[in-house]
Parts: C-alpha cells; sequence; structure tokens
C-alpha cells in the first residue's frame, strides 16, 4: 500500500487514507467496467470492414460515365455513347455492345439518366410552348401588317388552325336497334329471296 500511497500523494497531494481507499475503488471498478466492455459481443463484419447489413458508400462517376450519360441525354444510342465516351479501338462490335449495357444497368447512371431525362422533357415542352407562341405573335404581326388581302388571308388561316377553329369534325349517329326489330328484317329479306 506504500505504493499506492506514494501515488495517491503526488496525483492528489493529499496524504489521508479516503483518497486511497477512492483510488483503489476506481481502479476496481475500472477493470470491472473494462471486462463489461469486453463482454459484449462485436458486430460481424463484411468484407468491406463495416458491420453486416451496412452497405458501403457508392463509388463516384468516372468522368467517362459523365460524358456517357451527357451523349445519352443528346439522343445517342448507347452504342455510340459508349464509342464516343471510351477508347474502343481494340474492342468488337459485341463487346462495345456489351459493356454499353452493362453501363445502362449500374446504378449510379440509371440515376442520373433519370434526372437528365427528366431535364430532357421540361425543356421540350418549354421549347414547344415557346415556339408556339412566337409562330402566333408573327401570325398576328403578319395578319395586321399586310398591305394584301391573300398574306392576310393566309395568315388568319393559321392562326385559326392552330387555335383549333378549322378543325373537321364527323359526327356520327349511333342508333339502338332491338334485336327482335333484326330478326324481323332478316326474315323478309328471306322471304324476298325465296
Amino acid at each position: 500500500m506504500t505504493s499506492v500511497t506514494g501515488l495517491s500523494d503526488a496525483l492528489l497531494g493529499a496524504s489521508t487514507n479516503s483518497n486511497i481507499h477512492a483510488i483503489t475503488s476506481i481502479a476496481g471498478s475500472s477493470e470491472a467496467i473494462r471486462q463489461r466492455i469486453n463482454a459484449i459481443p462485436l458486430p460481424k463484419m463484411n468484407k468491406y470492414g463495416l458491420p453486416v447489413g451496412v452497405k458501403p458508400p457508392e463509388k463516384r462517376l468516372t468522368l467517362k460515365m459523365k460524358h456517357f450519360i451527357t451523349l445519352l441525354g443528346k439522343g445517342y444510342s448507347p452504342k455510340e455513347a459508349y464509342r464516343e465516351s471510351y477508347n474502343c479501338s481494340r474492342y468488337t462490335e459485341a463487346s462495345i455492345v456489351a459493356n454499353a449495357n452493362t453501363l445502362m444497368k449500374d446504378t449510379r447512371i440509371t440515376h442520373q439518366l433519370d434526372y437528365v431525362w427528366d431535364c430532357v422533357r421540361e425543356n421540350m415542352i418549354n421549347d414547344v410552348v415557346v415556339a408556339r407562341q412566337y409562330v402566333l405573335q408573327e401570325l398576328i404581326k403578319h395578319s395586321k401588317g399586310m398591305g394584301s388581302d391573300s398574306a392576310k388571308l393566309k395568315a388568319l388561316e393559321l392562326i385559326g388552325k392552330a387555335s383549333g377553329m378549322f378543325i373537321d369534325r364527323v359526327e356520327q349517329k349511333v342508333e339502338v336497334v332491338d334485336v327482335e326489330q333484326l330478326k324481323k328484317e332478316l326474315d323478309d329479306m328471306i322471304a324476298r329471296m325465296e
């Protein structure tokens, strides 16, 4: 106990028996805590060094993959986009197609492609609306400012078609015919033929 007292005197600056008892009880409780911690079973680890069930973070897209996605967004086929993005000088056509299909199945690429297609669709809708508005505005200008009647008439005709005024409609009448009436007419026709 003398070594503990010297240690306690150095650490605590006191030489009382209560301090010595406190140090020995802390040392005993820390050993109990250490034993309890060691008794806790560790989770099983997967091949990535993570607990089983925890997925490793996804790998990032390479520059070539990003270029591949960009080309697909511009309307290239997967084979053409792969050929433009990667060095395919040593590949056969079959391997180019296989590699392009493998990339198309990669979840990182499919997520990015979904985003790209959403943007493309949005831009297409905006472009159609803007183009339609522009054409209608120009037609209105021409109908007001043209000197000849035929040019005005043509501009007004195109405006009418664009607004749906000159849609040809075919009216159809649907008559409900009774089954008994059809049988009578059929019997009459058979009787006439005989």
